[in-house]
Formats: structure tokens, C-alpha cells, sequence
């Protein structure tokens, strides 16, 4: 699978299989997380690996008992709301009991630690796409990090005292294969002084002036994009097209929308 493929059809699996997947393909989905970008290449964030169920099911459990303590409120986070009344109830398993888990920690004094895991996470799940495994973002050990019980479990997975839980993942064969992409547009996308009415534009580019007054850009909503289905076939999903008059060296805006 391409790179953008991969990006474009990347979808959050929740209902995975037992089956741990090869080592092979575990460490190939690292090496993409250890390959992101960091602030100043400081390369600070950990990864903490856990493949054994009987740690998973001590993590399953520690994370119930903790959200059964704390209190919705009317401002809380509604993820965090849903994982404290489905703690409430006694039947909450935070990691959906996929067979890995994979937490990031960072320095606790370090100003860029949440970018800088985001985009290892973020680097994990577009490899997991490409290598036909499900992957979702995985947050509650962030929520607690600061629970002592959850912080001394952690540091016995291998965090240090001077870090963080700032995410996590899990990794797994979805049991109803790739799943489709949620509908609608979810991200607003902002260009400054371009509208869908014609602009007269300006753009400059090392150091000479483009002016674009004969080519405006004219943007319409109309384009679709593909995505895989559970068949690992193409489908069509509404998205915002672009469409332009084009000038010698101008090139192109393209839009794209995104889904969960």
C-alpha cells in the first residue's frame, strides 16, 4: 500500500481478534513510530510494548477500579465521561482486549512531549493500515497518569519517575475487517482570503509576484474520494473538491476532508 493510501484509508478498529500479530509486523509498526518527527530532535518519547494478556488483563482491571472512583461532571470530556459510567457498571475493558498495547511516556518538564508522541502514534497507525492491521488510538492510562497506582504500574512496564503517560494504541486483526469510513466532513479547513467566490490573488514565491487577477481560484463542493471497505474493495465518500483556473507557475489548492 502507498503512503497516502494508507493515510486516507485509515480507520479506527475497536473489535479485534485474539491473535497476536507476527513479531515481525509488531516491530515494523515501531520502527514507523520511532521514525516521526520530534522538537529539536530530541527524541524523548518511550514505548512501552505489552503483548502478555495476564499484564493486559492487571491493566484492564487497575483502570476499571480507577474510573469507578471518580465522578462525571457536566464539563468532562465525553470519552472520559463514557469510560466512567462503563466502569460504574463492572464490564469495561479500556484496550477493547486487543492483544498489544502500545503506551507512549514522555519527560514530564518537556514542553513539546504530547506533539511528539501524537505524531509517533500517528506514525504507528498509518503503518498499521498499510500493513492490514487494526490499530485506535487508546488515551485512559494518559487520563490516570497521575494515579498512583496506575503511575507505579507504569514504572514497572519500564516508565521512568521523570515521565508521563502521554497515549497509546492497540494493534490486532479487526474481527470485521477494515472498517468504513464514518460519513460527513469533520474537519474545518480555513484558507484565508480564498472563498468559494472568485478571488483576485496575489501570491508571491522567492521573491517574485504571481499575480493570479486573469486565473482566480474557484473552489466548489463536489468531489468524492476512495476508501477500502471490510472487502478490501474501493468506495466513494463525499468530500470538498477543488477546481481552479490554472496559471504557469501556480500550483494547484487542494482541499481534502477527513474522517475519524
Amino acid at each position: 500500500m502507498e503512503a497516502l493510501e494508507s493515510i486516507l484509508t485509515r480507520r479506527s478498529t475497536r473489535r479485534m481478534k485474539a491473535q497476536v500479530p507476527d513479531k515481525r509486523l509488531i516491530e515494523t509498526v515501531i520502527a514507523a513510530g520511532r521514525a516521526a518527527p520530534s522538537g529539536s530532535n530530541s527524541q524523548k518519547t518511550r514505548l512501552i510494548v505489552i503483548t502478555r494478556k495476564s499484564v493486559l488483563d492487571q491493566l484492564a482491571k487497575l483502570v476499571r477500579q480507577e474510573f469507578a472512583e471518580m465522578e462525571v461532571t457536566d464539563d468532562m470530556y465525553v470519552s472520559l465521561k463514557n469510560s466512567i459510567t462503563r466502569a460504574k457498571e463492572g464490564n469495561y475493558v479500556f484496550h477493547y482486549n486487543a492483544p498489544v498495547l502500545i503506551v507512549t511516556a514522555n519527560k514530564k518538564n518537556y514542553g513539546n512531549a504530547m506533539a511528539d508522541s501524537a505524531c509517533v502514534l500517528e506514525n504507528m497507525m498509518i503503518a498499521a493500515n498499510a500493513l492490514d492491521l487494526g490499530s485506535c488510538w487508546i488515551n485512559q492510562l494518559h487520563w490516570l497518569t497521575d494515579h498512583a497506582f496506575v503511575r507505579d504500574c507504569m514504572k514497572q512496564l519500564g516508565m521512568e519517575d521523570d515521565e508521563f503517560v502521554t497515549g497509546g494504541l492497540i494493534l490486532g486483526y479487526g474481527i470485521d475487517g477494515m472498517p468504513e469510513a464514518a460519513p460527513g466532513n469533520r474537519l474545518e479547513i480555513q484558507y484565508p482570503g480564498l472563498s468559494e467566490q472568485k478571488k483576485e490573488t496575489t501570491f508571491k514565491r522567492d521573491g517574485c509576484c504571481l499575480n493570479t487577477d486573469d486565473s482566480p481560484f474557484c473552489l466548489y463542493r463536489s468531489q468524492t474520494f476512495h476508501s477500502r471497505n471490510t472487502n478490501n474493495n474501493f468506495v466513494r465518500y463525499p468530500a470538498l473538491e477543488y477546481s481552479y483556473c490554472e496559471k504557469e507557475g501556480i500550483a494547484p489548492l487542494c482541499i481534502y476532508s477527513t474522517t475519524e
